[in-house]
């Protein structure tokens, strides 16, 4: 493996129909999916500490923001059981992250400071609103590849976004954590795994961000900064 590097691959409109056709050749031995989702923050916030709320409340309002805003990126990285990456037979191993055109930033509901984020992260909204890919086409694809198995991040809202994406336009998250878990698991054929949640039961101390985690494993960051 040595002198392998990793890239951020960005899919946009013009190059989707390449990358998902190399994707989906890649599949049949790169079975397991990271994803990582950027939405514009959340517009409904509680009125309480998030410790303080019920599960219930907790996704009443992850429902109300899913329903109300768009999806802006997706990132994401295939890998095989020994959590290869795939190569091509080259130097380069790559990362996808999807750009998507239904978010607008000159629309009033969104939270300023996610926004002020990811810009200073480099995200061109008059970019992905113009050369964005379709949400509507990206859906059926998404569905296909999280079949195998689906890692994430305290991915609530990961998952929220991507169910919303995989139904189509106009859909709304069902009423209740209970509903919404259970067709969950019917698209992901039961198949996810959160870190955050799996680290809780580990040996030693890795609760906390994903940043802390990896610092504790020693793990290096491979493809630039965070976001």
């Amino acid at each position: 493996m040595a002198g392998l590097h990793e890239e951020v691959q960005q899919v946009w409109a013009h190059n989707f129909d390449r990358e998902i056709k190399l994707i989906e050749s890649l599949l049949p031995r790169f079975r397991y999916v990271a994803v990582d989702t950027e939405f514009p923050g959340t517009v409904h916030e509680p009125a309480l500490p998030s410790y303080m709320l019920s599960a219930e409340r907790r996704f009443s309002l992850l429902k109300a923001n899913v329903d109300e805003l768009e999806l802006i990126q997706l990132g994401l990285m295939m890998f095989d059981m020994g959590c290869r990456l795939p190569d091509l037979c080259g130097a380069t191993r790559y990362v996808r992250e999807f750009n998507f055109r239904e978010f607008d930033v000159r629309r009033p509901r969104h939270a300023p400071e996610s926004i002020a984020m990811l810009r200073n992260k480099g995200v061109d909204f008059d970019l992905t609103h113009e050369d964005g890919i379709d949400a509507a086409v990206f859906g059926p694809r998404l569905r296909k590849w999280l079949r195998a198995g689906v890692i994430t991040f305290s991915g609530g809202y990961d998952l929220a976004y991507m169910v919303k994406m995989m139904f189509g336009a106009g859909y709304k998250l069902l009423a209740t954590a209970v509903e919404f878990e259970r067709v969950a698991k019917v698209l992901l054929q039961r198949k996810l795994f959160d870190v955050k949640e799996m680290a809780r039961y580990c040996p030693s101390d890795l609760r906390g961000r994903l940043e802390s985690i990896v610092g504790k494993l020693k793990v290096a960051r491979a493809v630039r900064e965070v976001h």
